[in-house]
């Protein structure tokens, strides 16, 4: 799978598009594939857990698009696809930073089950980016001998607040949008990469927290800054109101996986959902949608508690940026010293 995986982040020629690339997909898709079970297993314990800090919270998981794999083998090109630690991945999505300290707190004193690998705190140091958010990964463990299979597979949990969820679906608006790559390829996307970087010390200023690296200190020259970006991207008519056209979404009962594609140019999303027993049709499609590399669409499997908590979870398949622009409207609106 690891060769699979390099033959993946290769660079496209003409004709690279062929059998050898289909058949490198769907090995790295059965790997993928793979950790649906410890996802689900270790999605429930974070379900259960951040409902107890706040029940306002929203929980989902996913499994990681093949175009993110691509991109991190390339960012990383010692990264073996088979100890990536985020091809399968959950995440809560908390009210306020508070609810994410307490929901760490409880994840670092309280038995898992699983074995705890490392941790990444981007809340105490913030990405050069401007991403925040607290990161655990985890190796799946199960005394059930009828379990053992999946022993070892790595999961990683997310932990964000409502305002650090906002900002990184944000970016990924922006990049569906633009056909930037602000997520993966790093600060080469003109001055988006910038404004994001500022905009991660706005909401960290909101949330009392530590700035990004490389940001003004200084209140009045950080809003200057921000304000200069907002006007030369023309930011506020890239972002200002946004929403795609949802093409219904199916009532199934025990519903439990979401398929979204967003057609950014159009602006619409289409919805199809699948109980667990048709996860292997939902995933046979997923790869199919992947494989078909449309410019501006993007496609994602997803797992959440409800059909209502779609929007909540993935902000950005609806092109829905309304927490990002309230907070940059307040930001703008204050002092000017």
């Amino acid at each position: 799978m690891d060769d699979a995986g390099r033959r993946l982040a290769q660079r496209r020629t003409p004709g690279s598009d062929g059998a050898p690339r289909r058949e490198a997909q769907k090995i790295v898709d059965d790997w993928r594939a793979a950790h649906r079970y410890p996802l689900l297993a270790i999605r429930v314990l974070l379900e259960r857990r951040a409902q107890k800090v706040n029940g306002s919270s929203v929980t989902a998981q996913r499994l990681k698009r093949l175009a993110s794999v691509e991109a991190k083998i390339r960012r990383f090109p010692k990264m073996l696809v088979s100890r990536m630690q985020d091809l399968g991945g959950c995440r809560a999505i908390l009210p306020t930073a508070d609810d994410v300290d307490r929901l760490l707190t409880v994840y670092e004193t309280k038995w898992q089950g699983h074995e705890f690998v490392r941790k990444y705190d981007y809340l105490e140091q913030p990405k050069s980016s401007g991403y925040r958010s607290v990161h655990l990964v985890y190796r799946y463990r199960s005394r059930n001998e009828r379990n053992a299979g999946w022993n070892g597979l790595r999961i990683e949990v997310q932990l964000r607040s409502r305002l650090q969820h906002a900002w990184a679906t944000a970016v990924e608006t922006v990049d569906a949008l633009t056909g930037t790559r602000l997520k993966t390829q790093g600060p080469e996307n003109g001055g988006w990469d910038r404004f994001f970087q500022l905009m991660g010390s706005v909401f960290a200023i909101e949330e009392g927290r530590a700035r990004v690296p490389g940001t003004p200190a200084a209140l009045a020259e950080l809003r200057a800054e921000v304000r200069e970006l907002v006007e030369s991207l023309e930011v506020s008519r890239t972002l200002a109101g946004l929403r795609a056209a949802v093409d219904g979404v199916p009532d199934l009962p025990g519903a439990a996986w979401f398929l979204m594609t967003l057609d950014a140019r159009e602006r619409k999303v289409w919805i199809r959902v699948y109980r667990e027993s048709g996860f292997e049709a939902a995933r046979a499609e997923y790869l199919k949608r992947e494989q078909e590399d449309r410019s501006g669409f993007l496609t994602c499997l997803v797992s959440v508690e409800s059909a209502k908590a779609l929007r909540r979870a993935y902000p950005n398949y609806f092109l829905d940026v309304g927490v990002f622009n309230e907070t940059l409207i307040r930001f703008l609106g204050g002092p000017r010293t």
